[in-house]
């Protein structure tokens, strides 16, 4: 196995050799680096590779298309970084295996730190909200946006999407352990644009405004999730961000009983 690589999919599909930005030269050859990097270490078949590609639509012959293709990526491979014929992409009996260590794709270290933090969760808060923002700083957009949209690749997407909103949940409860209310905002408003449907991230940024004392943000935020699920689920939202509403009127009234008070 090579350390020399570093392949990239949180995102736009990338390629490092030794530190440097490299220009993968075609849509097919980038798009079979990077579906190899959905299993490093692990072969894809030659069929699904084939399928993920489309390239039974594209050729009359598309096994020998998917070996050509392959050929061109290896020998650019070695243009580029002096690796020999199958050093990085080894060929099974029935497809081809990214021969890298899982850490040299951005995916495989994110999925390996948000599993890591889910064991520790409430034992180390402090801990856990420092390693998920790091791993969420590895995303730099949807993952493989400019990649194929074959089944592999979607299941694939699917995954990381249920680990990046784990990830963000779990730094948002370890930010709720540690009373950090201004991070807890922060995240939340940002989580929130690239996931609306997600009510944990509203009732905590509720929840972090309401503490702050910042009722008034706090009722809005409110009214915009009622508002967004009415129109876009057509249900009201869930119990926790009620109660949150309730905690906020709660205090808005026995503030004012406090004030008649002072007046008499």
């Amino acid at each position: 196995m090579t350390p020399d690589i570093e392949i990239k999919i949180l995102g736009p599909i990338e390629v490092y050799i030794r530190g440097a930005n490299v220009t993968v030269p075609g849509r097919k050859l980038k798009n079979i680096l990077a579906l190899l990097a959905l299993r490093p270490g692990q072969e894809m078949r030659r069929d699904e590779l084939i399928d993920e590609l489309d390239l039974l639509q594209s050729s009359k012959n598309a096994a020998n298309t998917l070996h050509a293709h392959v050929a061109r990526l290896r020998r650019w491979l070695f243009a580029v970084g002096g690796f020999g014929g199958s050093e990085i992409i080894e060929s099974t009996q029935t497809g081809y295996r990214l021969n890298v260590p899982p850490s040299a794709v951005d995916a495989d270290r994110f999925s390996t730190v948000v599993e890591r933090a889910t064991l520790l969760s409430r034992s180390a808060p402090f801990l856990v909200a420092t390693l998920m923002a790091d791993a969420l700083d590895l995303w730099h957009g949807e993952a493989l946006m400019d990649g194929p949209d074959g089944p592999a690749t979607s299941a694939a997407v699917d995954r990381l999407n249920h680990d990046r909103s784990a990830a963000r949940e779990l730094l948002l409860d370890s930010l709720i352990l540690l009373d950090n209310d201004r991070q807890i905002i922060k995240y939340a408003r940002g989580f929130i644009v690239d996931d609306p449907l997600n009510e944990m991230f509203r009732a905590a940024l509720v929840a972090a405004l309401r503490r702050s004392g910042r009722y008034t943000e706090a009722i809005d935020t409110f009214r915009a999730a009622q508002d967004f699920f009415l129109q876009e689920l057509g249900v009201e939202p869930s119990s926790r961000l009620r109660t949150e509403l309730d905690l906020i009127r709660r205090h808005l009234v026995d503030a004012s009983d406090l004030d008649r008070s002072r007046s008499v």
